[in-house]
């Protein structure tokens, strides 16, 4: 089994070029805009929830050496509260259309 590597070239980047041209000129455009649109939308709140979850974690270390007992609760509380959800809402894969629920113990 083995793979040949794959080569991104000119010829690969006009290919690539042509087919969004064809898209974004497409009948389907504007929802080919919007879905585009969406998904940097997705992808800026994850990375603010990435800084969020930074800052957060630097507070708790800082309370932590700082022997801020106050700090240390309130910022273990919002640790695990962000641990919690994201735990939850990766681990449930199942459709809640399937009826089946949530798999995992998320209930």
């Amino acid at each position: 089994m083995s793979e040949q590597p794959v080569a991104f070239d000119r010829v690969t980047g006009r290919r690539f070029v042509r087919a969004v041209k064809y898209f974004l000129t497409s009948e389907v455009r504007w929802q080919a805009r919007g879905l585009f649109a969406l998904l940097f939308a997705f992808a800026f709140a994850i990375n603010g929830l990435n800084v969020l979850n930074i800052y957060v974690g630097r507070d708790f270390i800082t309370a932590i050496a700082h022997r801020d007992q106050t700090g240390f609760i309130r910022q273990a509380v919002f640790t695990s509260a962000y641990s919690r959800y994201r735990r939850r809402s990766w681990s449930c894969t199942d459709s809640p259309r399937s009826g089946s629920g949530c798999s995992g113990g998320c209930g």
